[in-house]
């Protein structure tokens, strides 16, 4: 207990005085919904409003004019067609012929058709060029910026059978497939991300915290995937975000009631890292990643409880063959496998060293690796292995009933389960209290797999275990904590500023 406090000490820093905010705060955030291996040849959106066309000013939507349709199809569009002369907006140029298309180019507007028109010049579409089908006919194309959509009575869109706030701006690099990007006002973003993080069902303190972290995730992270034109992903390689259809009046009232309130250290947006459980005690962040942030430094978590969480502890086997395999996909050779040893515990009881010793030589993982060469929920774990020496002789070994592991099915990209029936009943004894005498061939190598021939992975927590614990910031608000308490416990040294 003495070391857990000595840890939490090292990292309360003293508040420095809070001065003017130099973060960027923008208009609307872009959220990459298709792009590379997921980028698009066509996308159907919709709008019961119809929609306005235009372009993106950076994050302003700027109209250039109106398309009365409930449903458009943007697609792809190359090859030569034939140009007309150049026309002063939108409605002139579409006013000026009843066939053919609307081309937006270099900040003019010209008439367009596949068909050889007499007098119009010859012009080929560049790779970049995005067309708008409505009604399924050609409405509109765009080569000079990407096109965008907004529905033009500042309703929601449904792209791609998810509704989103906001508009959609659709884009080429080259004569790749189109990259979607849903552009939104920053509030209206965390209201699909909030519900897709935390559950909608937690204290509203807690919503509060996850609220504020998303904001200072996103504040921290705009134009991080800027090669392909958007600030974060739709998924866990940046937030969960669902749109639409997952938010709930809980989690928009938590970003409502933060609005504009972000997290500072030393003037600076705090890196608000979270994960589901830390199993007892965050973790510092030189054991995760090898980096030092002052704030990451590691706290108790004791509302966390993991041992009443689903999930919260876990179990997992691994025979020598199944880790051989895995140390493959890494790239990693070491023979067949003898042992597995944890060298380094951090004082949160993470792994920090990993050392796996083979036939051919050995192999020491640090840090998260030691998490992600297997799969595992968390790096708080240990390993049930062979002792230095086994007695070759008569062994009893008691069974508890089918509740003995009730979170055995855990880590995600295991291979197996430690699970009562297939280690020790066969079906008829399912329930019962069984003593099975055995013979237990000799072990002579310490930390080698145990008398079944397996590793035996127990853990506590899920995710990487730094910054704000999910379930423990559920726990203290149950407690009667607000939420500027929870994120100061979490981040020390840290302090609220809108």
């Amino acid at each position: 207990m003495k070391k857990k406090w000595f840890l939490v000490l090292l990292c309360i820093m003293l508040l420095p005085i809070s001065p003017v905010h130099a973060y960027d705060v923008p208009s609307a955030v872009r959220v990459g919904l298709k792009y590379a291996s997921t980028a698009v040849e066509e996308i159907e959106i919709l709008s019961e409003q119809g929609f306005s066309v235009g372009y993106y000013d950076d994050r302003q939507f700027i109209s250039l004019g109106m398309i009365g349709a409930q449903s458009v199809t943007v697609l792809k569009l190359s090859g030569d067609v034939s140009l007309s002369n150049a026309f002063g907006s939108y409605d002139e140029a579409r006013a000026s012929s009843e066939t053919g298309f609307v081309l937006y180019k270099d900040g003019q507007y010209y008439i367009i058709d596949y068909v050889e028109r007499e007098g119009w010049a010859r012009y080929t579409l560049p790779a970049t060029t995005v067309g708008l089908k409505a009604n399924g006919n050609l409405a509109y194309a765009s080569d000079s910026v990407p096109l965008g959509l907004i529905n033009q009575s500042g309703g929601f869109l449904t792209i791609g059978g998810k509704v989103y706030r906001g508009g959609a701006e659709i884009r080429r690099q080259s004569d790749s497939d189109m990259t979607v990007i849903n552009v939104v006002p920053l509030n209206e973003y965390l209201y699909g991300v909030v519900p897709g993080e935390m559950p909608a069902y937690f204290e509203m303190e807690a919503l509060k915290v996850q609220a504020i972290c998303a904001r200072n995730y996103t504040l921290i992270n705009l134009d991080k995937y800027g090669q392909y034109g958007f600030d974060v992903t739709d998924n866990t390689s940046s937030q969960m975000y669902i749109g639409v259809s997952g938010e709930n009046e809980r989690t928009n009232a938590a970003v409502d009631e933060t609005a504009s309130k972000v997290l500072l250290y030393e003037g600076a947006l705090a890196q608000t890292y979270y994960s589901s459980m830390s199993g007892g005690t965050t973790e510092n962040v030189k054991n995760v990643w090898g980096s030092e942030i002052p704030y990451l430094c590691g706290v108790d978590d004791p509302y966390e409880n993991a041992d009443s969480i689903q999930g919260g502890t876990w179990v997992v086997e691994l025979t020598p063959q199944q880790i051989k395999e895995d140390l493959a996909s890494w790239g990693i050779d070491v023979g067949d496998i003898l042992t597995v040893r944890v060298t380094e515990y951090s004082d949160a009881g993470g792994v920090v060293k990993l050392l796996v010793t083979g036939t051919n030589g050995e192999h020491t993982f640090e840090r998260e690796a030691t998490r992600n060469i297997f799969g595992f929920r968390s790096q708080k774990y240990t390993i049930d292995g062979a002792p230095s020496t086994t007695p070759d002789e008569p062994q009893q070994q008691e069974v508890e009933p089918t509740d003995r592991y009730p979170n055995s099915l855990v880590a995600k990209q295991a291979k197996s389960f430690l699970t009562l029936r297939e280690l020790f009943l066969k079906p008829s004894l399912i329930g019962k209290e069984v003593v099975i005498t055995e013979t237990k061939p000799p072990q002579t190598i310490e930390g080698g797999p145990n008398e079944n021939g397996v590793f035996v992975f127990r853990g506590r927590g899920y995710g990487h275990g730094l910054g704000m614990s999910q379930w423990g910031a559920q726990g203290m608000a149950q407690a009667g904590f607000s939420y500027a308490d929870i994120l100061t416990h979490y981040f020390p040294g840290t302090y609220l500023q809108e």
